[in-house]
């Protein structure tokens, strides 16, 4: 899910095929556009199901680095890019 500002800055419709990727790895989705996330953020809500997934899963792209407090997982805290799926560039 992205804000529409977001997507409109990529180029990027609702129901379109994007990669979202950092220095971890890449993964397909089908984005939602919507304003009910903040600009700048991201939002995959849980896995995702197959009707949505393009490639991979969005675990991959997170840290295995543990929370200061409690030791918990940061999946909140991934930083992360968003473009067009584009096959033939991978």
């Amino acid at each position: 899910m992205l804000h529409p500002n977001e997507a409109a800055r990529r180029g990027l419709a609702d129901d379109a095929k994007v990669r979202l990727f950092n220095a971890r790895g890449h993964v397909g989705l089908v984005l939602k556009v919507s304003d009910e996330v903040t600009e700048g953020v991201v939002l995959v809500p849980g896995q995702r199901p197959e009707a949505e997934a393009v490639s991979g899963t969005v675990n991959i792209l997170c840290s295995d680095r543990l929370t200061d407090i409690g030791a918990g997982a940061t999946y909140q805290s991934t930083f992360l890019d968003v473009e067009a799926w584009d096959r033939s560039a991978l």
